[in-house]
Parts: C-alpha cells; sequence; structure tokens
C-alpha cells in the first residue's frame, strides 16, 4: 500500500544511521591499539592510560526536518480522511504525542542559533515513533475509507435528486453538467480504490449539483419575474438589482471551480434566490392590487344598472370570485389572487351586460302587460267585474312593474309583470265561471268551500301534529304560536259554517307550517347538529396539531441542542440566526395555541439545521 511504500525510504535511512552510530560505538582509535615505547634504563614512573573519547551518537537536522516534515504530512492526511472523528482514540493518542515531539523539535532544532546534533539525537527516535503511530492510524483509517466514500457518494446523490426536483438539468445544465462530470470521476476512482480522490470528487459533485439547484430556482425566478412584467415596477428595482450583483459574484466564483468557491458561489445563489423572491412576491403584488381596481371598477359599472339585483346569480358569482381573490391576498397568494381578480371583472362585467339587456325586455314586458290588462278589463265589464280582486292585483302589479323600472330593477320588474299576466289569467277564469254558475254558486259555492276547509282543516292539523312531534314551540314559539290560534279560528269558523274563512284560516296554518318551513326547520336542526359535530372535530383537529407542533419543536430543540454544541453560530452564523429566529416564532406560536404555525417553524428550523445541513458540517470539517 501507499502508506508502506511512504515508510520504506525512512527505514532505509534509520537503517544507515543506526549501523553508523554502532560503528563509531565499538571502534578503538588507532592510537591506543599500540602501547607506548618503555624506557630500558632506570625505574620509570608509571604512566596513566589516556582515556579513549568514545563519540556520542548524532544525527543531522536535515534529517530530522525530514522525519518531522513527514509526521506532519501524515496528521493532516489523517484529518482528511476524517480520522481525527472516526478514530479519535487513537488520533487524540498521537496527536498529544505529536506536540509533545513538536515542542522539543522546536526547541532542539527551529529555535537554538546553534543546532547541537548529539544533543537531538533521541528526538529522532520520538519522530520516528510519531511517524510509525499515524502510519498505524492511517493503516486502520484506510480499511475504513469505502465506508467513508458511501457516505460522500450519499450525500452527492441526494444533492442531485434535490437538483432533479427543482429542474436544474433544464434550468442550469452547466452547473448541473459538471457536478455529473464530478460523480463519473469519483465513481472511477472509487473502482480504482483511490479513495482520498473519489471523496474529495463526490463532495465536489455534491457542492456543484447544490450550487446547480440553487441556479435553477433563481433562473426559475428571472423567468416568471420577466414573463409578468414584474420588473418594470419602479420600487423593487433595487431588490432586482442586488439579485443580479449577487448573481454575478456567484457566477465568477463558481468559474474558479474549487470546491469551497462554488459553496461560497451557492450561498450567494441563495441570496440573490432571496431578492429575486422579493421581485417576485413584490411584483406579484403590484400586479394583483391593479387587478384588483379593475375589478373593483367592474363592479361599480354593473351596480350602476343594478346588477346585484337584477342578475343576482351572475353578480354574487363575481362576488364570490372577488371573495377568492381577497382571500389569496391575505396569503400572499398574489398570482392567484390576479387571476381571480381578473376573473372577478369578467364576471361583474357579465352581470353587467345582463342587467342592461334586461332593461330593454322589461319595457318590452310592461307594454304587453298594459295591452293585456286593457283587454281583459274590457271582458270583465261585460258582467260588471272590471273591478274584481284579480284585476286590482293585476294593475297594482302593473305598477309595482312601472315603479321597479325606474328603479333599474329589471329582473323584479319582469317578474312583476308576470304576475300581471297570472292575474289577468284568473280574473278571466272568474269572469268566465260567473258567468255559467251565477244562479247556482251560493250552494254550490258553500259546498266547496266546506270541502275546500275541510280539505285545508285536514291538512292543517297534519302540520300541527308535526308541529307538536318536533316540539316546534321550543325554537320557533312565533311560528308556532301563530299556526296554533290560526288552527283554533279555523276550527271554530268551521263550526259556524264560514268555511271560506275556515280555508282561509287553515291554509294559513298551511302557511307557516309549510313543506318548504318543514325542511328548513330540519334542515336548520341538522345543521345545529352538524355544527356541533365540527366543533368537536375542531377541538380535535387541534389536539392532533399541537401533538405535531410538540413533535416539531422536539426535533427542532434537538437540532438547535446540536448547532450550539458544534459552534454552528460562530461557524454559520446566518443559519444560525435563521434557526434561532424560528425556533422563538416556533414558542411564541405555541403559546398562543397557533399549533400549526408553531408546527410549521419549528420546521423551519429542522429544515435549516437538516440532516443534510449537518453532514454538510461535518464534510466541511473534516476537509479541513
Amino acid at each position: 500500500m501507499k502508506f508502506v511504500k511512504r515508510f520504506l525510504p525512512l527505514l532505509a535511512i534509520v537503517a544507515l544511521v543506526l549501523a553508523s552510530c554502532a560503528t563509531q560505538a565499538g571502534q578503538v582509535p588507532k592510537e591506543a591499539e599500540t602501547p607506548p615505547p618503555v624506557a630500558e634504563s632506570g625505574p620509570q614512573e608509571p604512566q596513566l592510560q589516556p582515556e579513549v573519547e568514545v563519540e556520542k551518537p548524532s544525527v543531522e537536522k536535515s534529517e530530522l526536518q525530514s522525519l518531522f516534515g513527514q509526521a506532519n504530512d501524515l496528521k493532516d492526511e489523517a484529518i482528511k480522511f476524517g480520522l481525527d472523528s472516526i478514530l479519535s482514540d487513537k488520533f487524540q493518542e498521537a496527536n498529544k504525542k505529536h506536540e509533545i515531539v513538536s515542542t522539543e523539535y522546536k526547541d532542539l532544532v527551529e529555535t537554538p542559533d546553534q543546532y547541537d546534533g548529539v544533543k537531538a539525537y533521541p528526538l529522532k527516535d520520538e519522530l520516528t515513533e510519531v511517524v510509525s503511530m499515524w502510519e498505524e492510524l492511517i493503516e486502520e483509517g484506510s480499511l475504513i475509507c469505502p465506508e467513508l466514500v458511501k457516505m460522500e457518494r450519499s450525500g452527492a446523490d441526494l444533492m442531485r435528486s434535490e437538483a432533479i426536483d427543482v429542474d436544474a438539468p433544464m434550468m442550469a445544465p452547466s452547473q448541473y453538467d459538471f457536478g455529473l462530470r464530478c460523480y463519473s470521476q469519483a465513481e472511477i476512482y472509487t473502482e480504482d480504490s483511490r479513495f482520498l480522490d473519489a471523496i474529495v470528487s463526490y463532495k465536489l459533485a455534491s457542492a456543484a449539483f447544490e450550487n446547480s439547484a440553487a441556479a435553477a430556482e433563481v433562473n426559475k425566478l428571472k423567468e416568471n419575474i420577466e414573463k409578468n412584467g414584474y420588473s418594470s415596477y419602479e420600487s423593487i428595482q433595487m431588490f432586482l438589482t442586488m439579485a443580479e450583483e449577487k448573481c454575478k459574484e456567484a457566477e465568477d466564483l463558481w468559474l474558479k471551480g474549487n470546491i469551497d468557491d462554488i459553496a461560497a458561489s451557492t450561498a450567494l445563489l441563495k441570496e440573490a434566490r432571496e431578492y429575486y423572491s422579493e421581485v417576485y412576491s413584490k411584483g406579484s403584488n403590484f400586479k394583483a392590487l391593479e387587478a384588483k381596481d379593475m375589478a373593483i371598477a367592474a363592479q361599480e359599472e354593473a351596480i350602476k344598472v343594478n346588477a346585484d339585483i337584477n342578475a343576482p346569480d351572475e353578480y354574487q358569482n363575481a362576488l364570490d370570485i372577488f371573495a377568492e381573490a381577497e382571500k389569496s391576498m391575505e396569503e400572499a397568494e398574489y398570482v392567484i389572487a390576479y387571476s381571480s381578480y381578473v376573473d372577478a371583472a369578467t364576471a361583474f362585467e357579465a352581470a353587467r351586460d345582463i342587467s342592461q339587456a334586461m332593461a330593454f325586455d322589461a319595457a318590452e314586458a310592461i307594454a304587453e302587460a298594459e295591452t293585456k290588462l286593457a283587454d281583459a278589463r274590457d271582458r270583465a265589464s261585460e258582467l260588471g267585474l272590471e273591478e274584481n280582486i284579480y284585476l286590482i292585483e293585476a294593475n297594482l302589479h302593473l305598477d309595482n312593474a312601472k315603479t321597479l323600472e325606474k328603479e333599474l330593477k329589471y329582473s323584479a320588474a319582469i317578474f312583476e309583470t308576470n304576475e300581471v299576466s297570472n292575474y289577468i289569467g284568473l280574473s278571466d277564469s272568474f269572469v268566465q265561471q260567473e258567468a255559467e254558475i251565477r244562479e247556482k254558486a251560493r250552494l254550490e259555492q258553500l259546498e266547496r268551500d266546506k270541502a275546500a276547509a275541510e280539505a285545508a282543516i285536514a291538512d292543517a292539523k297534519v302540520r300541527m301534529t308535526w308541529a307538536e312531534e318536533v316540539d316546534l314551540k321550543s325554537d320557533y314559539p312565533k311560528q308556532y304560536t301563530d299556526a296554533s290560534n290560526a288552527m283554533i279560528a279555523a276550527e271554530k269558523a268551521y263550526q259556524i259554517e264560514k268555511y271560506s274563512s275556515a280555508k282561509t284560516l287553515a291554509e294559513e296554518v298551511s302557511a307557516t307550517l309549510s313543506d318548504d318551513f318543514q325542511k328548513q326547520v330540519l334542515a336548520a336542526r341538522e345543521l345545529e347538529k352538524i355544527k356541533a359535530a365540527e366543533a368537536e372535530e375542531a377541538s380535535r383537529l387541534k389536539a392532533v396539531a399541537k401533538q405535531a407542533a410538540d413533535a416539531a419543536i422536539a426535533d427542532a430543540e434537538s437540532r438547535m441542542a446540536w448547532a450550539n454544541e458544534n459552534q454552528i453560530r460562530a461557524e454559520y452564523a446566518q443559519e444560525y440566526q435563521n434557526a434561532s429566529v424560528a425556533m422563538v416564532s416556533a414558542y411564541v406560536a405555541y403559546g398562543n395555541e397557533d399549533y400549526l404555525l408553531s408546527k410549521q417553524k419549528a420546521e423551519e428550523v429542522s429544515v435549516i439545521l437538516s440532516n443534510d445541513f449537518q453532514a454538510q458540517v461535518a464534510a466541511a470539517y473534516f476537509s479541513i
């Protein structure tokens, strides 16, 4: 492996040095091999043998520098592989030894004015041990690298998926294609077991995909802003300029091509996205307001011709559409609001047109009703019945129609002319019957009145029985009292043979307790049941929302705790601030029992400090 290959030169150097030292330590100087000559004459004072000075082992400064550089390189490589996290205990052990030896190295090699190879010699073994410790750590880490590769690949896959979700292949092809090339290169490195290179390439691919996603979102916003003409509003030019500047800075950084610059480019694109979003939001708001003015103007034109009365369904439809537009405006859905305002204006114009068309129809109907009423009077006058109740009613309805026409209430005017025709028909029937049965009308009429009264009373009794069964008095006391009084009066009138009155009174009962009224009562009671059920469901949904908010806040709190533990405030100040603001908003909303908003704000925290973000932070830390 490459770590062993790196270590072989060091072993050779160490072997040579040790061999040299061993030779020097074991040799006897040549001068000491032959003893000095002894004088033959006279006694000699004993002479001391000179001490043999053994040369102490020494080490070259360059050798120590090489070992120290090798130790530092190995440490950096261990950090690159993220072994400070993966094998933290062994890393700390090696690092502790490294720091101790580094201090000794500084004192013995870097600081002294005069290098002392003998004094520094023990440092060689210390450095050799540090190098060995790092070699062993990296050797063990190399077995873990494939897992790191898998992790980085998963991160790149996730970023690629997110980029595809926002249509990056079409909206930001250059960044996306670069990400694909980096990804493919990482795959090749992985197959060749070049794990560190693979990790770097996957990281670069992930950064490129993230950049493409941000660029795609920016490009979509720019496209929509241009398509809808939002950039024409002077008050939002500042945001547009800021966005364009951020995009230019992002493009310059992107062209540099390294991972840090790409990450910085992505951050700038996200800032540009916020500015473009502001342009989009304000522009769509202004355009929606313009459409609202148009709808209000159309409404005023419709009101001028009483379209609310003459075309109530069409006018109400326009009001409903306008209300939907207003709701969308309140919810800041300005694009939807714009469309709804335009539809509302069209609907108001349709109601106006219908009302104007009805003006002509009303004039024709009134003229025709006048002619018919005059002819009916002529027919009734032959029997002296020209002032019969039907013709009187018909005349009243004709007057009402004329008054309503002047008030521009064309629909009601036409309805009144129809009533004129109905009463004319009743008058004609009445006159005809009078001509045929006048002589025997009294008895027959009496029998008819009696039968009618009986039928009416029978029907009224059925309705009163219903009123008793449903306890109508409890929630409709007036209707019950009116019907009850009329029922009593009808029965009394029937007993004294005032059948017509009895019938009328009984019909009052039937009218008061009509089928429609009964349906209304039952519907109202059913509505009360529904309201009660809805209230109960609302309470349940609130409890569900609270539970969801609790879960979301718990997740957000754990992520904020992670952020505090990992000093995110310092390294990612904007993300930390955004998450903190969202966290506080979640708490405030929760305190106000707005659990849906609380959940949304808590989820914002979780999105900001997402698993991907945490992985990004960890990856950034590992790459240091």
